[in-house]
Order: C-alpha cells, then sequence, then structure tokens
C-alpha cells in the first residue's frame, strides 16, 4: 500500500497477507498479517514534518476513516526506528521492492458492483464445444 505524502514521499505498508475490507464502499481497515513494516511520515499539529517512522511488526492493522490513515496499531513484536525529518532523505525511506505506480491508478470510479437476478425456473445448461473436427461435444465434469 503507497500513499504519497508530496512528489517525493510516500507513506508505506508491506506484509505477507494484507486483507481490506470496506464499509458502504469505502475503505474502512486494512490487517497486515506477517512480516508487516511500515514506513510513514510523522507530523505535528500544524501538519509539519518532524520525522520518519520505519517500523516492523509481524501484525499490522490500519484503520482508514474519510479515505485517510486515521490509526495504525502494531500488533505482535514492533520495532520502531523515528529518524528526525532534517537528517532523513526520502530516497533512503522506501520499503524493499518499492515501485511507484501511482500513475496507473484509475482516475475515475468504477460504477458499482450489482448481482443480477436469475428467472425463478432458470436451469443451467450443459456446456458443449466443438472438437477439433467441428462436430459438437458434451463437456464430461
Amino acid at each position: 500500500m503507497l500513499t504519497p505524502e508530496d512528489a517525493q514521499r510516500f507513506s508505506q505498508v508491506k506484509g505477507r497477507d494484507m486483507k481490506a475490507f470496506f464499509v458502504d464502499n469505502q475503505l474502512s481497515q486494512i490487517n497486515v498479517k506477517g512480516n508487516g513494516e511500515s514506513i510513514y511520515y510523522a507530523r505535528d499539529e500544524k501538519k509539519a514534518y518532524v520525522g520518519v517512522n520505519k517500523i516492523s511488526s509481524t501484525d499490522i492493522k490500519i484503520s482508514v476513516k474519510d479515505r485517510k490513515i486515521d490509526r495504525i496499531n502494531f500488533i505482535k513484536e514492533p520495532d520502531a526506528i523515528l529518524t528526525p525529518i532534517k537528517d532523513a532523505s526520502p530516497m533512503d525511506f522506501l520499503l524493499q521492492g518499492f515501485k511507484n505506480r501511482t500513475s496507473e491508478r484509475p482516475t475515475v470510479q468504477i460504477a458499482e458492483w450489482q448481482p443480477i437476478q436469475l428467472p425463478s425456473d432458470f436451469t443451467p445448461k450443459k456446456l458443449e464445444s466443438k472438437s477439433k473436427s467441428g462436430k459438437k461435444t458434451k463437456k464430461k465434469k
């Protein structure tokens, strides 16, 4: 997961297994299970950068509110280092395997998926395919 802070800085989270949860089509929580790593830019009450926090933790729970990270809990065995912003070069704070793919993000919202209603008398037909000779054959299960 990647959140651009500015043109050079990126808050990042990665782990072995990441699951996202949605409420009313809005991201509400992300759970990271195993090999969790995070880099995020800490700010003061005036929103100025104060440092970069690099944390590794077995599991991470991220709460999202209004499309922004609201809270991060490092569940098991957290190990953190906070580097003052004056000592932090953005290139030194990229997780292994980091790729800036923000240009590939969709720019329009995709329509919400809606299930279709099948008629009550609907019964699936057996699939048929053509053999190499062009004859129809029934597929075996």
